[in-house]
């Protein structure tokens, strides 16, 4: 072999060393971006994982609030009842004549309206009111020739309430249909 052969070799051989030398360089560079990478994501996982269960944990603490307000707010409403009802009791106890029995549940009767509409519980008004199905049911429609307006309220058969804004039970009436 001539010596121009044997140092093109050469040269061939140092750049195919140095060829290889980079790639183990890029691949060392490369694993060790890896690792951290997978580092990182451990962490943000770990992290994840953390505050997953300090909402559940929060989500459960909110709820044990929560039923401890509506267990409070509700035990406020039952002592208020439990008063309406020894009052009850001592009535239908008692021997008091008709007239003073009768007194006495008027008494009870407006002292536990006092307490609900306290409690913020209203009374749907219906009664010669236009039909409004947000508040009303209607289970009859009684023909009429005058005196009312075609829908419009004619009788309640069972009261209805609102607490708040939200409509607790509706009012059970009776509509006007104008005969023909």
């Amino acid at each position: 072999m001539t010596e121009k052969k044997m140092t093109e070799k050469k040269v061939a051989e140092k750049g195919e060393r140095a060829k290889a030398k980079l790639e183990r360089d890029q691949m060392k560079a490369l694993l060790k971006e890896l690792k951290e990478k997978e580092s990182l994501c451990a962490e943000y996982l770990s992290d994840l994982k953390r505050l997953k269960a300090e909402f559940e944990n929060f989500k459960k603490r909110i709820e044990r609030e929560r039923l401890g307000f509506v267990n409070l707010a509700t035990a406020g409403l039952v002592k208020q009842l439990l008063l309406i009802l020894d009052d009850f009791e001592r009535a239908l106890a008692s021997n008091a004549p008709q007239g003073k029995l009768l007194e006495g549940l008027n008494l009870i009767y407006s002292h536990f309206k006092e307490v609900l509409e306290k409690a913020g519980l209203r009374e749907i008004e219906a009664l010669g009111k236009e039909f409004d199905p947000t508040l009303h049911e209607a289970v009859l429609q009684v023909e009429t020739e005058r005196g009312h307006e075609d829908g419009q309220v004619v009788e309640v058969m069972r009261k209805g309430y609102i607490l708040g804004d939200q409509v607790l039970r509706h009012a059970m009436v009776k509509v006007a249909k104008r005969s023909t």
